[in-house]
């Protein structure tokens, strides 16, 4: 079991200290209800606008100082508080001083946290931050991943989302990237994800539970743009594991452009040596960019080492151990049942094999079979109702060993590029 803390920051120069009631009993006076984090892993998210605000608290102040930013105390008008205004350093170094400042204001508070800054939008703290949506959500996403892989993929991952200190658009962005994260838990190896979120109750400061849910298989929250993540959609374990053996994270990076008191972001990719610069008024983005295909990507990733283990080699791979692939059982429902009992028929027909004798599952099944001329089916829905396992494309070999190994065509990768969602009917 682990449990990992994600906090969304906004502005903390605006934040008073006052008592947290986080519950069990457990009070904690400070300017943040991070205060109250327990956990083995702890995020705090904040916009690349936090190193360009101001506000009355001290504590922030020191922070940002010792972070290296510019810090300029002014005597509030007829209140007799010091008012603290914090700069943005220079461009190259904007991240670098936003993480360190984030970092140092959370052991102020006693927590121990790594910080993950990500893309502003809009006019924020005196600069126009030119953001887009996509991105701050591939920017969370693979920050949230890298602190995922330093836990052990054990048991149960609890994930406590914090929103006290959240503004405008994050909240939202950051539930929808711990929904994606709880999956690729699942895809790592736990057994199962728990989302909570929660915000502290203005005046009572009581962390109250605002959100939860359960996942027990992987989350697809709109049908997969890339043959990796409809291998793992539509439940062809075999397909998948081949696929994802081999993946590897995007070496993709952002840097930030200052023109004037205005933020532009570029997206480049150290590998390919290309970008993606985009304004403001851009939508979509380009593939590298897309946090629809980086998290279909990651699950292939997270499930990698798993899938190495399955290979018997070349594209050859050890039934048994698909079958028992823990990946199996985070399919979604359907594809699950419709995976495992494939696996099973395979299985059986595999112990008709002598030792050394190869053939083709069409072959060993107890019926005659007529090979259908078309692959696939319409839309794939042949290759889908079989789990990727179509018995005149499917080859079985028994090791010398005992164990039976199995092999697909080349053919039936393409079943993964034309496999879609079926269009509604209409009603009569």
């Amino acid at each position: 079991m682990a449990r990992l803390y994600i906090a969304t920051w906004g502005n903390p120069l605006a934040w008073s200290e006052v008592e947290y009631d986080c519950g069990d009993g457990r009070r904690a006076r400070s300017f943040t209800s991070s205060v109250c984090a327990e956990a083995d892993a702890r995020v705090v998210v904040a916009l690349d606008s936090v190193v360009a605000a101001e506000g009355n608290n001290r504590a922030a102040a020191e922070a940002a100082r010792e972070a290296g930013l510019p810090v300029e105390e002014v005597a509030e008008g007829g209140t007799g508080r010091a008012k603290y205004i914090v700069g943005p350093p220079d461009c190259g170094e904007w991240r670098l001083r936003a993480r360190e400042y984030v970092r140092r204001l959370a052991g102020k508070a006693g927590v121990e946290a790594e910080p993950v800054v990500v893309a502003a939008l809009g006019r924020l703290g005196g600069w126009e931050f030119r953001g887009w949506p996509d991105l701050v959500l591939w920017e969370l996403l693979m920050g949230l991943w890298r602190v995922l892989k330093g836990l052990e993929p054990k048991g149960q991952l609890d994930i406590y989302l914090d929103i006290t200190h959240g503004i405008n658009f994050m909240p939202a962005v950051a539930l929808h990237a711990a929904r994606l994260l709880a999956s690729l838990a699942l895809a790592r190896g736990f057994e199962r994800a728990v989302l909570k979120a929660y915000n502290a109750l203005p005046g009572t400061w009581q962390l109250a539970k605002v959100y939860s849910e359960t996942f027990d298989s992987i989350l697809f929250p709109q049908p997969p743009e890339t043959d990796l993540g409809r291998a793992l959609y539509y439940g062809a374990p075999l397909h998948f594991a081949l696929l994802s053996a081999g993946a590897e994270e995007p070496e993709l990076e952002v840097e930030l452009r200052c023109e004037g008191r205005a933020v532009a972001y570029q997206i480049v990719d150290r590998k390919a040596r290309s970008s993606d610069d985009r304004g403001p008024a851009q939508r979509g983005g380009a593939q590298s960019a897309a946090p629809e295909r980086l998290y279909e990507l990651l699950l292939a990733v997270a499930a990698s080492e798993g899938a190495r283990g399955l290979l018997a080699g070349g594209s050859r791979v050890w039934l048994k151990g698909l079958m028992q692939w823990g990946l199996v059982d985070r399919l979604g429902p359907t594809a699950r049942a419709v995976a495992k009992a494939e696996l099973n028929r395979l299985y059986t027909a595999a112990q008709k094999l002598s030792a050394g004798e190869c053939r083709r599952y069409a072959e060993l099944l107890p019926f005659d079979l007529p090979e259908r001329g078309d692959v696939c089916g319409d839309a794939s829905r042949h290759f889908i109702a079989h789990a990727g396992l179509l018995a005149h494309y499917t080859t079985v070999c028994r090791e010398s060993g005992g164990e039976a190994v199995v092999e697909v065509d080349k053919e039936t990768f393409k079943c993964l590029s034309s496999a879609r969602e079926p269009k509604p009917s209409s009603a009569r």
